[in-house]
């Protein structure tokens, strides 16, 4: 997405963040994922972690673009046990990865970053969002990355997320063809999520498969 461009100068307070997770409705929380754009662009995305694992005792799941191999090394070296996984988003094989996301070493990075999430013991969970650029590569690139948790949904295209895409030439919707194409390697993966199980309903008729809660459920992965 291009979240990164908002120049958003309300992000959340360490004591607004508290105030959210003190709420009594949160008291019984099964999980936290923290998703972004990426959360490692917070310099204090690990100060963040100790609050929320400080007042629910639960193991949070970050969500991050692969691009800062060093700062994740970082977090997970320092909060290891107040994690419960890490998210890496993936585009395709390295050519159309890197297209997508504009930069000649966005794949090599991502891979060290996958790489760097195994060293520390955990399973990487990884998802790709299918657009024009990748839909016929699903399949290979789950197949590429067989030893993580993949996951796979369709884009979303909206203002927060992809936004205007015209600079970068970088083509969204599925037309007919490309949405039969999908639907063929999604039936071929048996081995699919909650998410992904019903994601060809989302393809053919724009319904949500699942709710946010479920969603975060079925993509974060716990550590082996």
């Amino acid at each position: 997405g291009n979240s990164w461009k908002n120049k958003n100068e309300n992000e959340l307070r360490h004591d607004e963040i508290r105030n959210i997770f003190s709420q009594d409705f949160l008291k019984n929380i099964d999980m936290i994922s923290i998703t972004g754009g990426d959360a490692l662009l917070r310099s204090d995305i690990a100060e963040i972690v100790d609050i929320m694992y400080e007042l629910t005792k639960k193991p949070v799941c970050v969500s991050t673009s692969g691009l800062l191999p060093h700062k994740l090394d970082q977090l997970i070296s320092r909060k290891k046990d107040k994690l419960s996984g890490i998210h890496l988003s993936i585009d395709g094989l390295e050519e159309t990865h890197n297209y997508v996301r504009g930069r000649k070493d966005a794949f090599q990075r991502t891979v060290e970053c996958i790489n760097i999430v195994k060293k520390h013991g955990f399973t990487p969970g990884i998802t790709m969002t299918a657009m024009k650029a990748n839909y016929d590569q699903v399949l290979k690139t789950k197949e590429y990355f067989h030893d993580c948790a993949f996951s796979y949904k369709t884009d979303q295209s909206s203002e927060s997320y992809f936004g205007d895409n015209s600079e970068s030439g970088v083509d969204l919707d599925l037309n007919d063809e490309m949405k039969a194409s999908l639907i063929k390697q999604i039936r071929q993966m048996p081995d699919c999520d909650l998410y992904t199980a019903f994601l060809e309903d989302w393809i053919l008729y724009n319904k949500r498969p699942l709710t946010c809660y479920e969603i975060g459920r079925a993509s974060c992965r716990e550590r082996v």
